[in-house]
């Protein structure tokens, strides 16, 4: 609508300057037409010198909590884009259709990343496509898009777990604090046994570097673990189709059923079989094991049915 009106306007200034032969709306007009063709030429040249990719193959989300996603650029020219748009699809695991978005955004001098604000409405895997780039004039009046090539896996996880997500992303004030926080480790609650060589299996952060170091052998902390219960959970695969919003309380429900139980100071061993019939299991002591299982679980592609 904008570039009729602005044709109108020019073709009647430039009709008027004939007819009164008016050097003014001469002038007047000639400097319309001008400033249309840099106009329509701007985006095209703009969009040539500049190009856009996820920063990151992989992500991590809470649901329906405000985020963003990074997407790293690459302008040659030497003017900013202010006026960018950005088309993606996102897809849920198990969605036919993907759903199309646009973003806004712009592109200021020495900027190489831009920040996409996302907030996933469900809690599964989700895959997001870059597909167009588009470039505006300082108006907004023409455009010229280019095509994009990229994709993000974003794992969505239950809103349950944004508390223990955010405390563990707060930064320490002072030492005393960080290390009140490593004594709350899994298997660091108990007094400490004994130092000993490294073995197969043995969980890295446990390592004592200062001492590997001097020894030039790879040496593990080991503690006195106070006596905790044991719940077995059983995954067996649910063989039937599922929609967005059942796979989100599905995950809600399981994430639910093992918090309740590391409430109760219990660990908790989940049994299931791989998708070659493999018997798998996964020992479940904090949250964060419960975040590796429920990626786990986004990328088998169907829900489990669980019991204790």
């Amino acid at each position: 609508m904008k570039k009729i009106l602005l044709l109108i306007l020019a073709a009647g200034t430039w009709y008027l300057a004939a007819m009164y032969e008016s050097r003014l709306l001469l002038g007047i007009s000639m400097t319309g037409i001008i400033g249309m063709l840099v106009f329509f030429v701007l985006p095209k040249i703009q969009i040539r010198l500049f190009s856009a990719a996820f920063s990151e193959p992989t992500r991590l989300m809470t649901r329906r909590t405000p985020d963003h996603v990074p997407v790293k650029t690459l302008k040659k020219g030497l003017f900013p884009l202010p006026n960018l748009k950005f088309k993606v699809a996102v897809r849920y695991d198990g969605q036919q259709k993907p759903e199309h978005r646009w973003f806004t955004g712009g592109c200021r001098m020495g900027q190489d990343q831009l920040e996409l604000p996302f907030q996933a409405p469900y809690s599964g895997m989700m895959e997001m496509d870059l597909l167009m780039v588009k470039a505006y004039d300082p108006f907004r009046i023409f455009s010229s898009s280019r095509k994009a090539d990229s994709r993000i896996k974003i794992a969505v996880l239950p809103q349950i777990l944004l508390e223990e997500t955010q405390n563990r992303e707060r930064p320490f004030s002072n030492e005393r604090q960080q290390g009140e926080q490593q004594s709350l480790r899994p298997g660091e609650d108990g007094d400490l046994r004994q130092i000993r060589p490294w073995v197969p299996g043995d969980i890295p952060r446990h390592v004592h570097w200062k001492l590997s170091a001097r020894m030039q052998e790879t040496m593990i902390r080991e503690w006195n673990e106070e006596d905790r219960s044991v719940s077995t959970l059983t995954l067996e695969r649910e063989k039937k189709e599922y929609t967005e919003q059942e796979a989100d309380l599905y995950y809600e429900a399981l994430c639910q059923e093992v918090l309740n139980k590391l409430a109760e100071n219990a660990l908790v061993q989940v049994i299931w079989n791989d998708h070659d019939g493999i018997p798998m299991e996964k020992e479940i002591r904090v949250k964060k094991d419960l975040e590796e299982l429920l990626i786990y679980l986004f990328d088998s592609r169907y829900l489990w049915e669980g019991r204790l």
